[in-house]
């Protein structure tokens, strides 16, 4: 696994945060296998994914969205006619040293808690905040306006804290009843 890591920086200090369109034409439409410390959120605007996390595999359609832990193998392959949206990001970066919301970031970062990856279709909330962060991010100037900036990590913690509060994780000190999550 060592040596599949992802080489490409997702963000920077200045934004940490990395959004990707994946259509037929992109160079990366066909995912490898890999990972990256980087927590990552996909979802699917039109056709099907086969997205595989680790040992398991999903089949994502149009409105679905899942998260993709920090450290975790993945890879995915698309239909023809698929599109989907990838926002990679260092949630340690997003939030600043001693901030209450670092109880989550060092749960996620340190794999103390497991997020369910498969959110599933959410369009009245999840499908939003994504729409959202693709309008903020895949137009580019998310690292040229602050306030894009601002709302796209608004997007991010709006996503993260969601996840947490329906409990959409487990810790991983708790082993789940039937491998399912809590």
């Amino acid at each position: 696994m060592r040596n599949c890591r992802e080489k490409i920086a997702h963000g920077n200090n200045r934004f940490p945060i990395a959004a990707y369109r994946s259509t037929p034409s992109h160079i990366r439409y066909q995912m490898a296998f890999h990972w990256h410390p980087e927590q990552e959120i996909l979802y699917v605007l039109r056709g099907a994914l086969r997205l595989t996390l680790g040992q398991r595999s999903f089949v994502a359609r149009a409105g679905d969205v899942f998260f993709i832990q920090g450290g975790s193998f993945h890879a995915g392959v698309a239909s023809e006619a698929c599109e989907y949206h990838c926002f990679a990001f260092n949630l340690g970066g997003l939030i600043p040293e001693g901030n209450i919301n670092g109880d989550i970031e060092h749960s996620l970062s340190n794999n103390a808690a497991l997020v369910e990856p498969s959110i599933g279709n959410f369009p009245d909330f999840y499908y939003g905040q994504c729409t959202t962060l693709s309008e903020l991010l895949l137009a580019g100037q998310a690292d040229k306006r602050p306030e894009d900036a601002m709302l796209a990590t608004a997007c991010i913690f709006g996503i993260v804290g969601r996840l947490f509060r329906e409990k959409r994780y487990r810790p991983l000190s708790q082993p789940s009843a039937g491998g399912g999550f809590s």
